[in-house]
């Protein structure tokens, strides 16, 4: 079940990162992300809970869409080719790959939860999913 639309996304949410071919994919994701750390629960939110549901899902598309960024760059097929620097004084050119580090992941997987614990953090639709460290 995808919980926002780009209309949604767009005009209520006031989003302006996601271009609207590209939000649908995006969506369902999110809503997969959502799904997940309420173990369902979002599917039954009511009216007031559905709101932050689909604000989630919107924060959630924009952390997907950086992730997909990433991923794009760092599993590209020509990313070996892709100029690093240059320098023009003595000319020199240097290639290499974009590397996801641990902690780019770490900073995804932090936004991720922080987009979920902002929107859903007081609805109730988190309870018990032990998804969350003691420190939260």
């Amino acid at each position: 079940m995808v919980y926002a639309d780009y209309e949604y996304y767009k005009n209520e949410f006031y989003g302006t990162a996601i271009a609207e071919e590209d939000f649908q994919p995006l969506a369902v994701r999110a809503s997969a992300v959502v799904d997940y750390y309420t173990s369902g629960r979002a599917k039954t939110a009511s009216r007031g809970e559905l709101t932050s549901v689909k604000n989630a899902v919107c924060a959630l598309t924009e952390v997907i869409q950086d992730e997909s960024r990433l991923n794009a760059a760092t599993f590209s097929k020509d990313r070996a080719s892709q100029v690093q620097s240059e320098t023009v004084g003595s000319w020199s050119r240097s290639y290499g790959s974009a590397v996801a580090s641990a902690t780019d992941l770490e900073l995804l997987e932090k936004r991720k939860q922080d987009a979920v614990l902002l929107y859903l953090g007081g609805t109730g639709l988190l309870r018990a999913t032990g998804h969350w460290g003691c420190s939260r």
